[in-house]
């Protein structure tokens, strides 16, 4: 049985009050990738020319930016790497059949732990919030246990 798809919505990169410029890079970071789950950029500068017209339709200022650029250019970079992990942490669910939301939460979370010097308490809790905004019901449990193994697989706990 295939996990519930959730998708993230346009609107939902929209600056708010309630979150921090890292959030919102995330939240930003999440959608483009989510869409490049979809159909990948043939190549580096079809990619720049879809994180530009990302940047150009979003609602109000360009808060965090450049660190969301930056998660995007990582998790794409170490993707091959970063399912690797994903798939050591997790012997129950094949990468293609979690939904495209929790794949690309557990990218960002593995990348940010991996390579990005984020403290693996930080990228998990991050993954997380993000897992109840926009995933489903059992995301997460799901995003939580997998980051956390990850996590401590590589000792970042």
């Amino acid at each position: 049985m295939a996990r519930a798809e959730s998708k993230p919505g346009a609107s939902s990169a929209a600056p708010r009050d309630d979150v921090g410029p890292r959030r919102l890079a995330r939240e930003c970071a999440l959608q483009m990738l989510y869409g490049f789950d979809l159909e990948a950029p043939s190549d580096r500068a079809a990619r720049e020319r879809a994180m530009q017209d990302f940047w150009t339709h979003l609602d109000g200022p360009l808060v965090g930016r450049e660190y969301a650029d930056a998660l995007v250019h990582g998790v794409v970079e170490h993707r091959d790497a970063l399912d690797a992990a994903i798939r050591a942490a997790n012997a129950t669910w094949r990468l293609e059949r979690m939904s495209r939301v929790d794949r690309t939460l557990l990218r960002i979370g593995a990348y940010e732990m991996l390579h990005a010097n984020v403290p693996g308490s930080v990228a998990i809790d991050e993954a997380v919030d993000m897992a109840r905004r926009f995933g489903s019901d059992e995301s997460t449990a799901f995003v939580n246990g997998v980051l956390d193994r990850i996590a401590r697989d590589h000792s970042k706990l």
